[in-house]
């Protein structure tokens, strides 16, 4: 129960909730001796605590995991693990041992013919690729993305949103728009994303912003954040709810988007 919990805890947003019910399975599973079971918990609890912004707490846990199922010959699990520690060690101020871990990961996706992961990880090097300022890298990362999940639709609006993000770094505003419009249409269709709800909604923001549409911009930014507010809301930990608002680089640049947009309305 408490696994199937999680899961629906991941479809919902609530990361921090995700981390706790994880705990308390792989202490299931420790105490039954199931270490595979055991492994794929703690690589979920690792997952969730990166998405909180606890990301020391996120490498540990992922670096521990990825050495059992290496053991086991997990081969899933090992680029799952890889995958996640590449966007966390990139956080963490590692860029060069992130984009090595992300080579990897993609490399093991492509041997075991998993599309679906290979997008989601070309989806996360895009993202650190932008906030490196390797912008090339960046789109053609996130194009490769859209390709990979075209049939992913729960994914495929988080690979438009990055692609809007890296074609609106090099001052392309009117393609920006698109993507990001494709992305904003595609998560109002699903009502829920598997991946990148607030980066969907802060690209989009951004993208108004920058073809001069204000109202809509505001609009669209002030819904971000007020949607991040009640997410963090649900998060009981205080410290894991600061980390989740500010260390989370998507979460602050909406906010800080918010507070922009929303003091150059009074003026």
């Amino acid at each position: 129960m408490q696994h199937a919990d999680g899961l629906r805890y991941w479809h919902e947003g609530k990361p921090a909730t995700v981390a706790e019910r994880f705990q308390i399975v792989a202490a299931t599973y420790r105490a039954l001796g199931d270490v595979r079971s055991e492994a794929e918990a703690l690589a979920n609890i690792g997952a969730a605590f990166y998405e909180i912004g606890a990301f020391e707490n996120a490498e540990k846990a992922l670096t521990e995991v990825m050495a059992t199922a290496q053991r086991l010959d997990l081969r899933f699990l090992v680029a799952f693990c890889l995958g996640i520690l590449s966007s966390v060690r990139f956080s963490l101020g590692r860029s060069e041992s992130a984009f090595s871990l992300g080579e990897q990961s993609l490399e093991m996706a492509r041997r075991q013919g998993d599309t679906r992961l290979e997008g989601l990880f070309e989806y996360y090097l895009s993202l650190s690729a932008r906030r490196a300022g390797r912008l090339d890298e960046a789109e053609r990362r996130a194009r490769l993305a859209t390709e990979l999940l075209a049939d992913v639709l729960a994914a495929l609006p988080a690979a438009q949103a990055a692609l809007a993000q890296a074609v609106l770094a090099q001052g392309r505003s009117g393609e920006s728009l698109e993507h990001a419009q494709r992305a904003w249409d595609g998560l109002q269709e699903l009502g829920k994303v598997e991946e990148g709800e607030a980066l969907i909604r802060l690209a989009y923001a951004q993208a108004l912003t920058a073809v001069d549409r204000a109202d809509e911009a505001r609009r669209v930014a002030l819904e971000a954040a007020a949607r991040l507010r009640e997410r963090a809301e649900g998060i009981s930990n205080s410290e894991w709810r600061e980390t989740f608002l500010n260390r989370v680089p998507t979460n602050a640049e909406s906010l800080s988007l918010a507070r922009r947009l929303a003091g150059a309305s009074d003026t």
